[in-house]
C-alpha cells in the first residue's frame, strides 16, 4: 500500500487552511459592509495578498460593497479600478478577485493561473490600452478554458483530495485551488 509522503501531507494541510480562509471570506461578504469591516478586509488582504496602499484599498472595498448584487463584467471592474484606484495601471488580478468574490462562477486571474495556461503577460513598456486589451483577452481565454474537460478534471481532483469541501466550494474555485497547489509544489 502506497502511503502519503510528509511533503504531500503538509501540502494538503496548507491547502485546507487556504480553503478555510476562502470559505470565511465567501460566508462574510454577503453579511457585512466590506467597505467598513476591517476584519473582512484583513482576511481578504491576507488571502489574496493585497499589498496596496490605504487609499487604493478604501476605493477597492467601497466599490466591492457598491457592486453587490449587480451583474458585472470584468471590463467594468478593470476600468473602474484603472480610472479610480490604480493610477491608470491595469489590475486584472485584483479585478478578477473582486468579481469572483461577488460572483463565484467567475474565474480568478493571477500569475499562477497565467503560468499554468501559458498566457502572455503584457510587458511594462506597453501602452495602457494595449495592456488592457491583452489582459481582457487573457481573461476570456481563462473563461473558455474553465469549460474544458481539462478544467473539469481539476475540479474532480479537488473533490477526491478534499471530499469534505465538495459541496462548499464552486467548481471554479476548486480548479483555482488545484492550480495553486500544483504550481506551489514545484
Amino acid at each position: 500500500m502506497k502511503t502519503m509522503s510528509d511533503k504531500a501531507r503538509k501540502e494538503i494541510e496548507k491547502t485546507k487552511r487556504g480553503i478555510e480562509k476562502y470559505l470565511a471570506i465567501m460566508r462574510a461578504v454577503g453579511h457585512t459592509n466590506v467597505a467598513e469591516d476591517a476584519a473582512f478586509q484583513h482576511l481578504f488582504n491576507g488571502f489574496y495578498q493585497v499589498r496596496r496602499n490605504e487609499a487604493w484599498r478604501r476605493i477597492f472595498y467601497a466599490y466591492m460593497e457598491a457592486q453587490k448584487g449587480k451583474n458585472l463584467s470584468i471590463e467594468e471592474v478593470m476600468t473602474y479600478l484603472q480610472r479610480n484606484a490604480s493610477g491608470e495601471r491595469v489590475e486584472l488580478s485584483f479585478a478578477s478577485k473582486l468579481l469572483h468574490t461577488l460572483d463565484p462562477t467567475r474565474p480568478i486571474y493571477d500569475r499562477k493561473v497565467a503560468a499554468y495556461l501559458d498566457l502572455e503577460t503584457p510587458p511594462a513598456y506597453w501602452r495602457q490600452d494595449k495592456k488592457f486589451a491583452c489582459q481582457l483577452a487573457n481573461y476570456r481565454e481563462i473563461e473558455a478554458w474553465y469549460r474544458t474537460p481539462s478544467a473539469r478534471a481539476l475540479s474532480d481532483k479537488f473533490d477526491r483530495l478534499f471530499p469534505e469541501y465538495r459541496d462548499q466550494i464552486g467548481r471554479v474555485k476548486k480548479i483555482d485551488f488545484i492550480i495553486w497547489r500544483e504550481l506551489s509544489a514545484d
